[in-house]
């Protein structure tokens, strides 16, 4: 089974789109768990802190099931998005 340790990674919640970097792996039930260390996060901290002030039984999950996530290639990432900004520019 590959190691996602270190790997770039997307995730969508809730319409919001997080990145991160796995830093942790763990085998559960024929299940690989991730723990990523997420950046620019703020949205969705913001929106889980509402979510749990509506519903004090929710409980952000602090590790992903592997197959949730998406792995980045970042250049093609990158890249993709400049072409993107460029259209929009013009």
């Amino acid at each position: 089974m590959k190691s996602y340790i270190g790997k770039p990674v997307a995730y969508k919640w809730g319409g919001i789109q997080r990145y991160g970097v796995v830093k942790e792996e763990k085998l559960s039930n024929n299940w690989k768990y991730l723990k990523i260390d997420w950046v620019a996060d703020e949205r969705y901290e913001a929106a889980t802190k509402w979510r749990m002030e509506l519903d004090p039984a929710f409980k952000p999950r602090e590790m992903l099931r592997a197959d949730k996530v998406r792995l980045l290639n970042l250049d093609e990432e990158i890249e993709t998005l400049t072409m993107l900004k460029e259209k929009v520019a013009a």
